[in-house]
């Protein structure tokens, strides 16, 4: 009878252990890294692989010579190659930070990170850095059919007043030529412009005088006329 029930238990005990296990990978595993600056960074940020979430931040603290350790828990059952770098991101321009692990080979190949290891290469992705790449793939959509599509779209809101608008830029281009070639006449006009105002602003009284006594003449010649008149 003690045999059945030794082995009923052996049985139990290995039945324990293997759930035990999973439940301990399923938790997941710690691996640490270092930043020379973390910015906002935070605990329950993001860690992902390919745009894909595999982790959390699990806390950030400064160490004796003044960088960031960064310890992220990897889901269970995510295998991340040893052989990575650590990428400080940012979601968006004003988004919240997330750390990027990328695989330097092959990310299917091991060996892989364990519970305890440190990444050694870290760096700091530019902010704009995502932006600009983000930008530079709208601007690859445009391509030149559509560009033509937007001309013809804009020659088409004018009532089909093409040419009128061609003449019409050609005329003021060469209004603006023909200016920019008399540049220094122009000067020369103002400047004497300038010059003349000021000496009128200087004898501005006798230009009184002079106005003063012009409409007492005037004033004083028409009572004149009229009194001569039969």
């Amino acid at each position: 009878m003690r045999t059945p029930i030794r082995a009923l238990a052996l049985l139990v005990a290995v039945v324990l252990s293997t759930t035990l296990l999973a439940a301990c990978s399923d938790v997941g595993y710690v691996v640490t890294t270092t930043f020379d600056d973390v910015g906002d960074l935070q605990s329950r940020h993001s860690v992902q692989m390919a745009d894909v979430r595999i982790g959390t931040i699990r806390s950030v603290r400064l160490t004796d010579d003044f960088r960031a350790e960064v310890r992220m828990t990897i889901d269970g059952g995510r295998r991340v190659p040893r052989d990575s770098v650590a990428v400080l991101r940012t979601t968006s321009l004003l988004g919240e930070k997330f750390v990027e692990l990328r695989p330097n080979g092959d990310p299917g190949a091991g060996p892989y990170l364990r519970d305890g290891d440190v990444l050694d290469r870290s760096l700091e992705a530019p902010e704009l850095e995502f932006v600009a790449e983000e930008a530079i793939a709208v601007l690859g959509a445009v391509v030149s059919t559509d560009v033509a599509s937007l001309i013809e779209t804009g020659a088409e809101a004018f009532g089909g007043r093409g040419e009128e608008l061609g003449a019409l830029i050609q005329d003021l281009a060469a209004i603006s030529a023909s200016l920019a070639s008399r540049t220094d006449e122009l000067q020369r006009i103002i400047d004497g412009l300038d010059a003349t105002t000021a000496q009128l602003a200087a004898g501005g009284g006798d230009l009184a005088t002079l106005l003063t006594n012009s409409r007492s003449s005037s004033t004083g010649w028409r009572a004149s006329s009229r009194r001569r008149r039969p």
